[in-house]
């Protein structure tokens, strides 16, 4: 019985290391986001991408925005637009999209995956943040970042 108790102990214990270790190994790819103030709407996009070459994996885009930013336009107009646009956005492989309608205004959540998006369809769709056309996952996170200053974004600087 003690022989049982020792050895499930040790095996317990083993797996318990092996599994701290394994954690503590997964660094995960490095992240740099970069955010745009225009009067009442912000916008924040983080790139995953690789240490070494700085390949983009991925772009998550956070967009809030006030009702009062669509100058003209309705509240219920404005969610019938949103809503289109998002369904367009979620019909294309390697994008996901959702919006969360407040009772001030508009969340929007979008991350696209460079290793499964279909370029054909994301550039048949006018993307915001990538002037030119999207021909394959080699996009560099140098690209990224000269585009979206040129376009005002300041970079956020990462917390230590």
């Amino acid at each position: 019985m003690i022989k049982l108790k020792n050895i499930i102990f040790s095996f317990s214990m083993l797996v318990v290391l092996l599994l701290a270790s394994a954690c503590s190994m997964k660094k995960g790819n490095p992240t740099k986001s970069y955010e745009l103030l225009i009067n009442d709407s912000k916008v924040v996009i983080t790139y995953t991408y690789t240490e070494k070459e700085e390949k983009v994996l991925k772009e998550k885009v956070k967009s809030t925005f006030k009702y009062s930013s669509y100058s003209g336009l309705k509240e219920n107009e404005i969610k019938k637009i949103v809503n289109e646009v998002v369904g367009k956005i979620q019909a294309i492989d390697g994008i996901k999209a959702s919006v969360e309608f407040k009772d001030d205004g508009i969340i929007e959540d979008i991350e696209l995956d460079f290793e499964k998006l279909d370029y054909k369809k994301s550039n048949e769709f006018n993307r915001l943040y990538f002037t030119g056309e999207l021909k394959s996952n080699n996009v560099t996170l140098k690209e990224m970042e000269t585009q979206l200053l040129q376009m005002g974004f300041k970079k956020i600087e990462e917390k230590k």
